[in-house]
């Protein structure tokens, strides 16, 4: 699976081939874009109640996904389509069939 962020600045896409990967370019493009560091982003979410991150990045991730980056995955034909990356990687498994 194929998996991109749009960034809302430049409108460049960043491709990669796993989520570990994702999750550090949304890291490093949430200080540019942003402002604040992996860190200090996910305790705003759980000032506000979202609870706390994962060492996954999936509350950071979603978090960034509603409201700041259009993220998501790339179809075998080349379209993009918006996703939760984590789910798409998890349900993209072998044993989970076509």
């Amino acid at each position: 699976m194929k998996y991109f962020v749009q960034d809302p600045k430049t409108n460049q896409f960043y491709y990669t081939e796993n989520v570990p990967d994702m999750v550090r370019f949304l890291e490093r493009l949430t200080k540019e874009r942003l402002g604040l560091t992996r860190a200090q982003f996910t305790q705003n979410l759980a000032d506000l109640g979202h609870g706390y991150d994962d060492p996954q990045g999936i509350t950071f991730t979603r978090a960034l996904a509603a409201d700041h980056f259009y993220i998501g995955a790339v179809k075998m034909d080349g379209q993009h389509f918006r996703c939760d990356i984590h789910d798409t990687n998890n349900f993209s498994k072998p044993e989970f069939g076509d």
